[in-house]
């Protein structure tokens, strides 16, 4: 499952896009089929990340890809690049990491809604996070602006 959401500089959400990814067959561990309640019914007919790989391209290029936990989705966006034979997304902006920098802490997903009162739910569904990762990034760009931009250029990022 793939979500993203695009913000202006100030976090302000633009747009969102999100689908279920047909796999390589498997059915995945039990636990993440748990977690995220995807069936493997539920990908009949999903796209393979091959083919929306382009569109995922041109949608970050030029931008700042944020993740609410970027060593975890940074390493799994690579994979699927690299069996493609596609560039790397070479950094991923990390609010948990933005969250510590400006000093709240490191936070899971859930804990940062309830800590920072944001109107998020956070179902383990990729759209559903995405949208709550770009409310906390919201939240410090507008609370805490020079601090998160400070993050955002200490790790390569111009913005």
């Amino acid at each position: 499952e793939l979500g993203l959401v695009f913000t202006d500089l100030l976090g302000k959400r633009q747009a969102t896009f999100s689908t279920l990814l047909r796999g390589d067959g498997t059915c995945g561990n039990f636990g993440a089929q748990r977690s995220h309640k995807i069936r493997p019914s539920d990908l009949v007919g999903a796209p393979s990340f091959r083919s929306i790989a382009p569109q995922f391209a041109k949608a970050l290029k030029g931008r700042v890809p944020v993740a609410h936990k970027a060593s975890f989705d940074l390493p799994r966006i690579n994979y699927e690049l690299e069996l493609l034979g596609r560039a790397h997304v070479k950094r991923m902006a990390c609010t948990i990491e933005m969250g510590k920098w400006i000093g709240y802490g490191s936070m899971k997903l859930a804990v940062a809604i309830k800590t920072l009162k944001l109107n998020a739910v956070n179902s383990h569904q990729a759209e559903d996070d995405s949208i709550a990762a770009s409310l906390v990034l919201r939240h410090y760009l507008k609370n805490d602006r020079d601090k998160a931009f400070e993050y955002l250029h200490a790790n390569g990022f111009k913005v």
